[in-house]
């Protein structure tokens, strides 16, 4: 059934003229060196201009060199692991499958290299900096973005109020050169459930057997993560069912709950059931993600 402004065919056309020109520039950082801590400024200082800074991007050339006669390649959004921080400061008062190859994923193949081992990518903004996406408005003042390239900085804890839990497993990858660490383990989970309070999301316990296949109920919760997220329709899940066994992510959403959870102190725990023995703790990594 066609909607109602079709058949207004009497309405005036509107175009916006507001904005007369748009320039793209580039700044580059205020040092040269780009080891491991060091930390990378890169200043926008126009007084007299308008940033868009949400459609801004940042650009990482560089050289893959393997030593020791071995083969590497990059992993998928390799670029954003260089760095362990990344904080953007403002002075104000205040097609897609091309675009993520061009960010550093290109799944399921691996991330574009060319044949000299060298690499070029761009990361949005928005990728990085979440405020992009919910206000993408114009700025006024200077701006500076900083990554602090290092890798052994303890991590920070705040208490947030979770609308949406994602879990996921890793085992023996870390700081390893023959894993890829984009990918997740299922860590034979049976269930996972959150608990703010007295109420658990989900409701049930799940009844998972990755030995068997039947993961399905973990498989549609991922799958509509993104609708809710995003309140739309639309259902954008990168991993079909098959490769979920081999690269699960667990997402819990408990976005619906009683409005006094959301003025007071709520007590959060993670119920996690394994078909058999977790692995020691210095072998195996869980990652939990609030949103």
């Amino acid at each position: 059934m066609l909607s109602a402004p079709v058949f207004d065919v009497f309405r005036k056309p509107r175009s916006d003229e507001s904005i007369t020109k748009v320039e793209w520039r580039t700044y580059y950082p205020h040092v040269k060196s780009f080891e491991n801590n060091d930390v990378i400024d890169i200043t926008v200082n126009q007084a007299d201009t308008w940033l868009a800074m949400f459609e801004g991007i940042i650009t990482i050339k560089g050289n893959l060199v393997v030593t020791g006669g071995g083969i590497g390649t990059l992993t998928h959004n390799a670029e954003a692991y260089l760095f362990d921080s990344l904080l953007c400061e403002d002075t104000c008062v205040t097609h897609l499958e091309t675009h993520a190859r061009n960010s550093g994923w290109n799944y399921p193949n691996a991330p574009i290299l060319n044949a000299d081992k060298t690499f070029s990518m761009n990361i949005p903004l928005k990728h990085l900096f979440s405020i992009f996406n919910d206000h993408q408005v114009a700025t006024w003042g200077k701006q500076s973005i900083r990554l602090v390239k290092a890798r052994n900085d303890a991590n920070s804890v705040k208490v947030v109020d979770p609308r949406y839990v994602i879990v996921f497993f890793q085992t023996k990858k870390a700081d390893d050169l023959h894993e890829d660490v984009t990918l997740f383990d299922n860590a034979n989970i049976k269930s996972i459930r959150l608990a703010l309070n007295s109420d658990y999301y989900p409701q049930a316990r799940m009844l998972l057997d990755f030995s068997k296949d039947q993961y399905a109920d973990a498989h549609f919760n991922y799958t509509e993560f993104n609708k809710s997220y995003h309140n739309c329709q639309q259902k954008r899940a990168l991993v079909n069912f098959n490769e979920f066994k081999t690269r699960p992510m667990f997402v819990i959403d408990c976005s619906r709950r009683h409005l006094g959870m959301k003025s007071s102190t709520v007590d959060n725990k993670l119920e996690i059931e394994a078909t058999t023995g977790f692995l020691p703790l210095s072998e195996i990594v869980r990652n939990i993600t609030l949103l």
